[in-house]
C-alpha cells in the first residue's frame, strides 16, 4: 500500500493512506511538511500505528514505525520507481 509521509514542526511523521485526502483536522496540530510515499505492507506496521490509520485515516509514526519509514523512503518502490 502507498502511504504520504508528512512532517511536523514538532518532528513527528504523520503517515496518511495516499488513496485519502489529508485529513483537514491536522492543519490544527500546525503545518505539514510532505516528506514523501512510501510503499509499505499494511501489516509490517506497528498496531498502535495501523489501528491508528483504520480509525482516523492517519497516525502518527513512532520510533519503529519512524525507521521502517526510512528505509522506504531510501530504496526505490517494487518496479525500481522512486515516488
Amino acid at each position: 500500500m502507498r502511504f504520504d509521509i508528512y512532517g511536523r514542526t514538532d518532528g513527528l511523521r504523520i503517515v496518511v493512506p495516499s488513496v485519502l485526502p489529508l485529513p483537514s483536522g491536522l492543519a490544527t496540530e500546525g503545518p505539514l511538511v510532505s516528506i514523501g510515499t512510501v510503499a509499505l505492507s499494511f501489516a509490517a506496521l506497528t498496531p498502535g500505528l495501523s489501528h491508528a490509520i483504520a480509525l482516523s485515516g492517519f497516525g502518527v509514526a513512532g520510533d519503529l514505525d519512524d525507521a521502517m519509514i526510512d528505509l522506504a523512503l531510501r530504496e526505490p518502490g517494487p518496479a525500481g520507481e522512486r515516488w
